[in-house]
């Protein structure tokens, strides 16, 4: 859970967290008189968060790109049932500065009737919120998480989202970084530096 607490590795190094979002599957379908719903997650790890608006349905896959993408096929083998599945291609990328148990994910959606030409604010909706564990097991595997809600009360599956991420360290910073004395010309110079006090593992 969220303790709200700062703090900062004490060691320097830090934590390269890379997310790939693939899938959303099992929401709530639109009716015959709405736009097709858009969605926004705001994805939370550690001290870091950022926001996102997927395109849905995302493009084909580019086949031997090496893209890491998946057809709607693979995407469906993925998911329990294949209800209303949506392939989604979206990466990003977020610095911690220590290590997180979890990525929470919340999934807002917007909805708006087919006559409304930009002239109504979209109903906005939070589905909920959908807990992704920075486990080794887990790591570089695409996988698909329940995204549950809470607003009775009770925890209410809403669908399933489904994701691949990549966690890795980099080292603390290089210690005593200084020029070499006599070794400066016009167009160079020479550095010389004491090794970091972490290589980050």
């Amino acid at each position: 859970p969220r303790d709200g607490k700062s703090s900062r590795s004490g060691s320097g190094i830090s934590y390269q967290l890379g997310i790939h979002f693939l899938g959303l599957s099992g929401l709530p379908g639109s009716s015959w008189l709405e736009r097709a719903p858009e969605y926004e997650l705001i994805i939370q790890a550690g001290e870091a968060a950022k926001r996102m608006r997927p395109r849905v349905p995302a493009p084909p896959p580019a086949g031997a790109s090496g893209s890491g993408g998946i057809t709607e096929d693979e995407l469906r083998a993925l998911v329990p049932g294949s209800n209303n599945v949506q392939r989604i291609d979206e990466r990003t990328a977020m610095r911690l500065t220590e290590p997180a148990a979890y990525v929470y994910v919340d999934v807002w959606e917007e909805r708006m009737g087919l006559l409304d030409l930009g002239s109504k604010v979209p109903n906005r909706r939070h589905l909920g919120q959908c807990y992704v564990p920075l486990e080794q097991r887990f790591n570089k595997r695409p996988c698909t998480w329940a995204i549950v809600s809470k607003e009775t009360g009770e925890s209410k599956e809403m669908g399933f989202l489904t994701c691949r991420f990549s966690l890795g360290t980099s080292p603390s910073p290089v210690r005593n970084l200084r020029v070499v004395s006599g070794a400066t010309r016009a167009s160079e110079l020479r550095l010389v530096w004491d090794p970091p006090s972490s290589d980050g593992g």
